[in-house]
């Protein structure tokens, strides 16, 4: 897609924003993909003049995700110089535009899938890198709490009644396969839940109040520029003192030494946690799976059949836009790729 086609489809109220940036777009510009996720869709535009990241915001997405409370704590985050610095988002939060934090090195290196309980692992991809999480992760938690809350309890409860009332549905856009293979899933995720009450029971019981919480600091969140910096902040919310440490720890290559490192620092100085918090880590990791699940299973139901994004991907030449009203046509993830999703998380809990 060329830097022309993009403008051409862009409203106005952001072709408006790109030029007060000092963002003009013309033949010589580069417009790269950044997305490497399954929710939104990040591109990097390059002039002459400057870098900037044009965000585009999934419908699946915007289901699950309230955008104004996204936008306020990402503010937070840049506030303390941790986040890219937000200079636009459209009137109706769909497209977003920020900085362009120019990183020396691909933290997203480091990314893993960790069960709760991890084999021994001697080797350091990346040195200190837990000195590094540890920063990040006290910065996030010295923010002033979001006005949006979410515990724990209260999501699984938002995600269980989510998905059982899609359940009970018939989604016309799937068809009879597609169907059963996201009722399979589901009830294999619902045979699980006296486990995961379990699970916030123990969480619940080491928390003494809530805290900021990114909710997802995978490696393709994080960027590394003499320091880390973090970016997607629409599942930010006052949350539990030890999600953000479970994201790190489930998704982060560290030695084993690093982890405990990382955990034992983390632990000592939270005023948010009991003094026997290190018990239920293992638990935030696995809540951490679970959600992800969750997650899974309504991005898949919120989403087009495959039919749908092939057909979208047959007609879309050179990445060229079709709909000026919808990217989603050329930044389509398919119905499978969410359940794949929810295949790798649910293997990983014990």
């Amino acid at each position: 897609m060329s830097a022309l086609q993009l403008f051409d489809q862009l409203d106005e109220e952001v072709r408006l924003a790109l030029k007060n940036v000092g963002c003009l777009l013309d033949n010589n510009t580069m417009i790269t993909a950044l997305s490497r996720g399954l929710s939104n869709h990040n591109y990097l535009i390059a002039t002459e003049t400057g870098k900037w990241v044009l965000r585009l915001n999934s419908a699946a997405s915007n289901g699950i995700c309230d955008r104004n409370a996204e936008l306020a704590n990402w503010r937070l985050a840049q506030s303390a110089d941790v986040a890219p610095k937000l200079l636009f988002n459209s009137t109706n939060n769909q497209c977003y535009l920020s900085e362009y934090i120019e990183h020396s090195t691909d933290w997203s290196v480091l990314m893993c899938a960790n069960r709760a309980h991890p084999l021994i692992d001697c080797f350091e991809p990346w040195p200190e890198a837990e000195q590094y999480l540890l920063n990040l992760l006290n910065t996030l938690s010295s923010l002033p709490l979001p006005i949006n809350q979410m515990s724990l309890p209260q999501q699984w409860h938002e995600y269980r009644q989510a998905l059982t009332q899609h359940s009970r549905q018939q989604a016309c856009h799937l068809n009879i396969v597609q169907r059963q293979l996201w009722q399979t899933r589901f009830k294999v995720l619902m045979a699980q839940s006296d486990k995961i009450e379990q699970l916030l029971v123990l969480l619940q019981a080491c928390m003494l109040g809530p805290q900021y919480s990114h909710r997802d600091l995978n490696p393709h969140n994080l960027l590394f520029k003499n320091k880390l910096w973090c970016i997607d902040y629409e599942y930010a919310c006052s949350s539990h003192p030890l999600v953000d440490l479970a994201s790190v720890l489930a998704t982060h290559r560290l030695s084993t030494s690093q982890r405990h490192t990382l955990i034992s620092r983390y632990l000592e100085h939270n005023p948010n946690l009991t003094s026997d918090a290190l018990k239920a880590v293992p638990a935030a990791i696995e809540i951490y799976w679970y959600f992800g699940c969750c997650w899974g299973l309504l991005m898949a139901i919120s989403h087009h059949s495959d039919m749908d994004s092939n057909t979208s991907s047959e007609n879309n030449d050179d990445d060229t836009l079709t709909r000026t009203d919808n990217f989603e046509s050329f930044t389509h993830h398919s119905f499978d790729a969410y359940l794949n999703c929810f295949d790798d998380f649910i293997a990983l809990i014990d």
